[in-house]
C-alpha cells in the first residue's frame, strides 16, 4: 500500500505544538466552578461549556490515536486513501469548521455529565497527545489512511490538523458562551476561553 495524499500543506509538529496549547486551555474550563461549568446558554449552544470541553477532549483522544495507529501501522480501519472528499482540504487549511455539524453520536456528551467523567477525557486526551508527541517525527511519512465519518479519508498528518482545527472550534463556542456568561455580571469564569 502506499501513501495516501499529499503531505504537503500540513506541518505534524506545527499542529502538535498549537494542540498542545489548545488542550491547556480546554484543560482551563476544568476549574470554573459548577455553575459556569455545566449551565448552558441556548442563545449561544445548545451545549454546556463542560459537554464542550468533554465532546473536544474524547473527538482528540480518538482522533489522535488514530494518528498512532496510522503511525505503527496498527488497527483494523486502516485503509487504502481514495482520495478526500470535495472541500475538506481547504477546510483543514483554513482551520475552521462549520457550526450546526452534527457530532457522532460515539462522541456527543451526555445530557447529564459528572465531573469525573469530563477529568477523565481530559486526561485521555492529554495522555494521547503526550503519545504523539513521541512519534511526531513519523507522522508525516505513516502510510495510508483511517476515514472520518463527515470528512472521509484522512491521513495521520491529517487527523492531527483535525484535532487541533476541531479544538479551536469548541474554544470559540466556549469564548462566545463565556462572553455571555460575563454579559450578565458574572466574571468568575477560569482566565479566558
Amino acid at each position: 500500500m502506499s501513501a495516501p495524499q499529499s503531505q504537503a500543506p500540513f506541518l505534524p509538529q506545527r499542529d502538535h505544538r498549537g494542540l498542545e496549547r489548545l488542550q491547556a486551555r480546554l484543560e482551563r474550563w476544568l476549574a470554573a466552578d459548577d455553575a459556569a461549568l455545566f449551565e448552558v446558554r441556548p442563545a449561544v449552544s445548545g451545549w454546556s461549556p463542560a459537554q464542550h470541553v468533554y465532546h473536544a477532549s474524547l473527538a482528540n483522544e480518538l482522533s489522535l490515536q488514530n494518528v498512532l495507529s496510522l503511525v505503527n501501522r496498527t488497527g483494523l480501519l486502516r485503509r487504502e486513501s481514495h482520495g478526500a472528499k470535495q472541500g475538506v482540504e481547504e477546510i483543514l487549511r483554513r482551520g475552521r469548521l462549520p457550526r450546526g455539524v452534527q457530532s457522532p453520536r460515539f462522541v456527543t456528551p451526555p445530557p447529564r455529565l459528572e465531573r469525573a467523567a469530563l477529568l477523565d477525557a481530559s486526561r485521555g486526551s492529554r495522555d494521547a497527545l503526550e503519545a504523539v508527541g513521541l512519534v511526531l517525527g513519523s507522522v508525516a511519512d505513516a502510510p495510508w489512511i483511517i476515514p472520518h465519518q463527515v470528512l472521509g479519508a484522512l491521513d495521520a498528518a491529517r487527523w492531527l490538523r483535525f484535532a487541533r482545527v476541531h479544538s479551536a472550534h469548541h474554544l470559540r463556542i466556549l469564548g462566545a458562551i463565556a462572553a455571555a456568561w460575563r454579559a450578565t455580571g458574572r466574571s468568575d469564569l477560569v482566565g479566558r476561553a
